[in-house]
C-alpha cells in the first residue's frame, strides 16, 4: 500500500513538471510573436473628420438671365438632370415675337417686289437690245437705198449731160432734155429722201437707246433702294431673333440643377439675376475640412483615405477608397481644406453631388511600440511643463 502510494505522487509530479513546462513554452512563444507585431508590424495613423461632402470637380455656376421680362415657363426640381442647349426657363417674348412676324411678313413682300423689279429689268434690257437692233437693221436699210440712190443719181445726171449734149448739136429735142432733167430731179429727191431716212433712224435710235437706258437706270435705283430695305428688314429680324433666343434661358452645359433660385410663372427677373444654379457634369471628389493643429504638415497630396457616407452605412455598403490630391487653408473657418479623388466604389454606392460622410486619411504607418514611445515622450514634455 505505502509502494502505491509513492507511486502515484511520483506520477502526479511527473505529470505537473510536464505542464509547467508547456505553459511556459507557450508563454514564451507568446511573448515572441507579442514581440515581434509590438515592433516589428506597421499600424495606420489617421486623421479624421466628419465635416465632408462629395462634389463635382467643377465650379457650380448661376445661370443669369440674359435680359430682363417676366416668366412664362419654368420647371425645374433640384438635382434634374440637363442637357447642353435644353431650355431652363422661357420669358415673356409676345411683343418681340410679333415684331419678328411682323419683319418676315415685310421682308417677304419686298423679296417679291424685288424679284418683280429684277424681271422687269431683265425684260427691259431684252427689249433695249432688240430695240437697238431693230433700229440698225432700219438705218442698215436706209443706207443701202441711199447707195442705190447716190448710184441712180449718178446715172441720172450722166443721162442728163448726154442728152443736153445731143439737143446743143441738134440730135435731140428739147423734149428729151426735159425728160431726163425730170429724172434726173426725181432720183436727186430719192437720195435726199435716204439721206433724211437715215437721220431720222439715228434719232430714233438715239431716242430709243436713252429711254431704255434711263428705264433701267430707274429700275437700277428702285433695286438698289428695296436691296437697302431687305438688308435693314434682315438685319431687324436678325437682332429679333436674338431677343427671342435670349428669352429663352438655356442651359450652357450638360449637369444637372444644383440650386433653384424659387422663381415661378409671372416672376420678373432683371438683367444679369441668377435663375438656377447648374453643376456642370464632371468628375466626383470628396472635399473634407479638417483641424489646422492636427492635420497642417500631416495631410499631405497623395495620401490614401477613406470615405463613410452619412447615406450608406459603412458596416453594409462599405468604404469608398480615396486618396488626397489637393490641400488648402480656408482663412474664413481656420481650416485646412482637402480634396480626394475617389479610386474606389463599393458595389451598391451610387455617388451624388452634396452626400456628407466622414474622411480618414492615413498620414503615416508606423509601429506599436514607436506609438507607445511617441505618447510617453509626449507625457513626459508634457509632465516637464
Amino acid at each position: 500500500m505505502p509502494l502505491a502510494f509513492s507511486n502515484s505522487l511520483r506520477s502526479l509530479e511527473a505529470d505537473s513538471y510536464r505542464w509547467s513546462l508547456i505553459g511556459i513554452i507557450s508563454g514564451l512563444v507568446m511573448l515572441c510573436l507579442w514581440s515581434i507585431w509590438f515592433f516589428g508590424t506597421e499600424v495606420s495613423v489617421l486623421e479624421t473628420t466628419g465635416e465632408a461632402h462629395l462634389a463635382v470637380d467643377a465650379a457650380s455656376h448661376p445661370v443669369d438671365a440674359p435680359v430682363s421680362g417676366r416668366i412664362v415657363h419654368i420647371d425645374l426640381k433640384v438635382g434634374q438632370e440637363v442637357n447642353k442647349g435644353d431650355v431652363l426657363a422661357e420669358l415673356d417674348a409676345v411683343r418681340e415675337a410679333s415684331y419678328l412676324q411682323e419683319g418676315d411678313a415685310r421682308r417677304s413682300g419686298l423679296l417679291a417686289v424685288r424679284k418683280t423689279l429684277k424681271s422687269a429689268r431683265r425684260a427691259e434690257a431684252e427689249n433695249a437690245v432688240s430695240q437697238r437692233n431693230a433700229d440698225l437693221r432700219m438705218i442698215e436699210g436706209a443706207r443701202s437705198r441711199l447707195l442705190e440712190a447716190q448710184s441712180s443719181l449718178r446715172l441720172a445726171e450722166a443721162e442728163l449731160r448726154r442728152s443736153e449734149q445731143l439737143f446743143e448739136v441738134g440730135l435731140s429735142s428739147d423734149a428729151d432734155t426735159q425728160r431726163s432733167r425730170e429724172g434726173a430731179e426725181q432720183v436727186r429727191a430719192m437720195v435726199a429722201s435716204a439721206e433724211s431716212e437715215i437721220v431720222l433712224k439715228e434719232f430714233e435710235l438715239d431716242q430709243h437707246s436713252s429711254t431704255h437706258l434711263t428705264q433701267l437706270a430707274l429700275y437700277d435705283q428702285q433695286l438698289a433702294n428695296l436691296e437697302a430695305e431687305v438688308l435693314q428688314t434682315q438685319a431687324m429680324s436678325k437682332r429679333l431673333s436674338q431677343e427671342v433666343a435670349d428669352r429663352m434661358i438655356k442651359a450652357p452645359v450638360s449637369g444637372r440643377i444644383g440650386e433653384v433660385t424659387g422663381l415661378r410663372v409671372g416672376s420678373w427677373v432683371e438683367d444679369g439675376e441668377p435663375v438656377v444654379f447648374l453643376i456642370p457634369n464632371g468628375k466626383m471628389i470628396v472635399v473634407a475640412k479638417f483641424s489646422v493643429t492636427s492635420a497642417l504638415g500631416r495631410i499631405k497630396v497623395g495620401q490614401p483615405g477613406t470615405m463613410r457616407l452619412d447615406a450608406f452605412p459603412w458596416i453594409q455598403f462599405g468604404q469608398i477608397g480615396t486618396r488626397v490630391i489637393r490641400t488648402g487653408f480656408e482663412t474664413e473657418v481656420q481650416k485646412m481644406r482637402v480634396e480626394l479623388e475617389v479610386v474606389e466604389v463599393p458595389d451598391g454606392i451610387v455617388l451624388e453631388h452634396g452626400l456628407s460622410g466622414t474622411v480618414s486619411v492615413t498620414v503615416e504607418r508606423i509601429s506599436p511600440a514607436g506609438l507607445v514611445l511617441r505618447a510617453a515622450g509626449r507625457n513626459l514634455i508634457g509632465g516637464s511643463h
